[in-house]
């Protein structure tokens, strides 16, 4: 991923979740835990001039919290559905899994860690990112895609100056205050290799925009090592979400969702997330135990060694247009290389380069971000337009020490699946809990 369109792949909603919850040291709610196979406390049914009365016949209750049917069927549909095989023993497992949550949400507020600065600072994140979310859907602004355009590169800077200044022109016609830009001759590299991460960037009202933000918001890109041009458009994006936060709030939006199910459910996902911090604290798993997790799942750590790569090579995007157009309709793509390119020594060999790896001379970095089999947008380098496909794609696991970070979260979330669990046995032995028949039944 790289800095021209940093919400590219993740979306700015989600971008823009992920880190808010990492500013407040957010883990994912639920990892692991008891409650992941199950959604937290069932939400409160839609109401309709013309729906039928809910069912409020109680059918569990897990010691003072009851449930009644028309909870349980929103929750899960398929556990009342007629015919479905193996009804009676999906519903079962299903009603213990929601046990055991249940426990573990009420054990979690008998510790009050609902009063946590974590609790509150996690809660506000989540309700300003759905906040966000919530306002960009109303504002409806439409955006080009990438594909749409010849030169991808370009077209992702283009698109992402679009998107802001719409956005920014949709927040001045609601009378939004918009933020303080910071001056051409801020030296954002220069901020990020100083020791301060409370130094301010930038301002937005009595908001602020610090370095370690911006840090955060470069490592959630995967920009390890950002150009000016890419610490520029990070911190321009960072405060625009600034931006959007505050007119979500102001409008209203926040405060909506905060009294929502949806608002419901995250906190009791969070509370079962900070329960299992409190069994086990984040940090506190042992390198060895890291470094074993990290040998039994090297695939989903594994990064791209190396590609087998085919091109074609032309002179212009005249040239160039007519023939992805016929890629894309499944014309052979050696035999175009080896009747168009205009790189003699691929063109014989039907566009083949043979195996690369990232940083190759010539060779642009999203041939690295395709999938095998997958062709490239039109790309303009110093040969010409070039078209890209990949054959093969080689993987290799990084050291540790480059992921470690990463690894550690997910071996500590797989870590503390067990103790929850075990925590929510122990629990049950003294707990209040009625199952209705209608629910042990076939």
């Amino acid at each position: 991923m790289n800095g021209r369109e940093i919400w590219k792949k993740r979306g700015f909603c989600a971008l823009a979740l992920a880190v808010a919850c990492a500013g407040a040291g957010c883990a994912a709610p639920g990892t692991g835990g008891v409650g992941a196979a199950v959604s937290a406390t069932p939400a409160t049914p839609a109401v309709s001039a013309v729906s039928a009365p809910a069912d409020t016949t109680v059918l569990l209750r897990v010691d003072q919290e009851e449930f009644t049917r028309a909870d349980l069927a929103l929750d899960n549909p398929q556990i009342f559905a007629p015919g479905v095989t193996h009804g009676k023993m999906l519903r079962e497992g299903y009603i213990q899994r929601l046990i055991d949550f249940r426990l573990i949400v009420h054990e979690a507020l008998r510790r009050g860690l609902d009063g946590s600065e974590a609790f509150r600072a996690r809660t506000a994140a989540y309700l300003d990112a759905k906040g966000v979310e919530a306002l960009m859907a109303e504002l409806n602004i439409v955006e080009e895609k990438p594909d749409q355009f010849a030169d991808s590169a370009l077209a992702e800077k283009l698109i992402a100056d679009q998107r802001r200044a719409k956005i920014r022109a949709a927040l001045r016609q609601r009378g939004q205050a918009l933020g303080q830009l910071p001056g051409r001759d801020v030296k954002l590299l220069e901020s990020l290799a100083g020791a301060d991460a409370e130094a301010v960037l930038a301002r937005f009202g009595s908001d602020r925009v610090t370095v370690g933000q911006l840090r955060e918001l470069l490592a959630v890109s995967g920009l390890a090592a950002p150009t000016e041009e890419e610490a520029g458009s990070a911190l321009d994006e960072l405060l625009l979400y600034r931006e959007v936060v505050a007119a979500a709030r102001s409008l209203g939006y926040r405060d909506r969702i905060a009294q929502s199910a949806v608002a419901s459910g995250f906190r009791d996902k969070l509370l079962e997330a900070l329960l299992g911090e409190a069994l086990l604290a984040p940090g506190s798993l042992s390198a060895a135990a890291v470094s074993e997790y990290l040998a039994a799942n090297p695939a989903r750590y594994g990064r791209v060694e190396a590609v087998r790569l085919r091109r074609i090579v032309v002179a212009d995007f005249a040239t160039a247009a007519p023939l992805y157009k016929r890629l894309r309709r499944g014309v052979d793509f050696a035999q175009l290389a080896k009747e168009n390119s205009i790189d003699a020594a691929s063109a014989a060999a039907g566009g083949e380069l043979g195996w690369v790896a990232p940083g190759t001379a010539d060779i642009p970095p999203q041939a690295f971000e395709l999938k095998e089999g997958e062709i490239s947008r039109l790309i303009t380098t110093a040969a010409g337009v070039t078209i890209l496909r990949v054959d093969e794609r080689r993987f290799s696991t990084p050291p540790l020490a480059a992921i470690e970070k990463q690894v550690r979260q997910d071996a500590e979330a797989a870590a503390r699946g067990p103790l929850l669990r075990d925590l929510a046995t122990g629990l049950r032995a003294n707990a209040t809990i009625w199952i209705s028949e209608e629910l042990t039944k076939k």
